[in-house]
């Protein structure tokens, strides 16, 4: 079962790190049904995968671990370990609210979390030097058009995911063009 799968305790592990429970509140509800977990997973698999995204969450989620299970070993671990702490870094020194909505929001809604994450790790990733940019500006993250796209959150179709992800990944990287 999920429990031998070696990929899980990975997650497990990230989710359970200081950086991550401190730039993820989560209301203790969400906290006991493992949310931090399913945030890092959904991470992992939008960033390797979204683009194959067409099916429910649950399927697509359950898919990528099956997959990863096969061959997910200490050089992928310490690789995934990298992108995961090199992204959530980048968002706490560049984004003023982190993953939050706003400086007083005392949760990180799901989608957010996602499009901030993964499109700040695809952009990490075409643009390694983007970590070196002593100050971006993020402030299209809390206005026009990235609110109304956090706003259609019931949308969970490949077309919604990709536009998010991809709305950060090319703000991001317009900074160094």
């Amino acid at each position: 079962g999920t429990e031998t799968n070696p990929m899980i305790s990975f997650i497990r592990q990230l989710a359970n790190s200081v950086e991550f429970k401190r730039l993820i509140p989560l209301p203790e509800a969400k906290i006991k049904r493992r949310e931090h977990e399913e945030y890092v997973l959904r991470f992992f698999a939008y960033k390797d995968n979204y683009l194959n995204f067409d099916k429910s969450v649950r399927d697509f989620l359950d898919e990528y671990l099956s997959n990863m299970e096969a061959t997910f070993d200490d050089n992928k671990k310490s690789e995934y370990s990298r992108i995961f702490f090199d992204m959530l870094n980048f968002v706490d020194k560049n984004f003023p609210n982190g993953f939050r909505k706003s400086p007083g929001s005392t949760v990180v809604s799901r989608i957010r979390f996602e499009a901030t994450a993964v499109g700040s790790a695809l952009a990490l990733a075409t643009q390694p030097n983007l970590r070196d940019v002593p100050s971006i500006d993020t402030n299209w993250a809390y206005d026009e058009p990235f609110l109304g796209m956090m706003r259609s959150d019931a949308s969970n179709s490949r077309p919604k995911v990709k536009a998010r992800i991809e709305h950060v990944t090319n703000k991001l990287l317009e900074v160094t063009a």
